[in-house]
């Protein structure tokens, strides 16, 4: 029976991840999500304060809070940090978790603002990670498609 030893392979010419070095469009990448992810950390942050009775005077505290309020505070208390940690790792359920996330402050904000107030600066810095994320995802998908065509002829 052979051994490791009696085989006989040359490794020497693969090529790893670590030895990839990042393209500027990766490393613009990753600072994008690691800026949402500190985003997402400091909106939990807020939600907890609020919970606490910390923020805004102790006016949102959990137990004297209006019942539309303690809803969503306890949903982007739990949602938020999740949200962070699959942005961080480059899981889906992050992305997933920050679309549900800025789905519900979009209607927090936009459509509810009788009920939740008017929040523009949120929406718009929302709305800017959104366009941003496209352009990323349009950027890859171009870089994708010109290895591509490279690797044809």
């Amino acid at each position: 029976m052979p051994t490791l030893d009696d085989l006989d392979v040359n490794l020497s010419g693969l090529k790893s991840d670590a030895d990839a070095v990042p393209e500027n469009l990766d490393r613009l990448y990753q600072v994008f999500l690691v800026v949402v992810t500190l985003m997402c950390i400091l909106g939990a942050v807020n939600y907890w304060a609020q919970l606490m009775g910390i923020s805004y005077g102790g006016a949102l505290r959990f137990d004297i809070a209006p019942l539309h309020w303690k809803i969503v505070q306890v949903i982007l208390a739990l949602l938020l940090p999740l949200t962070a940690l699959g942005i961080w790792f480059r899981n889906s359920f992050g992305l997933w978790g920050w679309v549900l996330v800025t789905a519900i402050q979009f209607i927090m904000h936009g459509l509810l603002k009788d009920s939740y107030g008017e929040n523009e600066m949120h929406l718009a810095v929302s709305a800017g990670i959104v366009v941003l994320f496209l352009i990323f995802r349009f950027a890859f998908y171009r870089r994708e498609k010109e290895r591509l065509e490279e690797g044809k002829e």
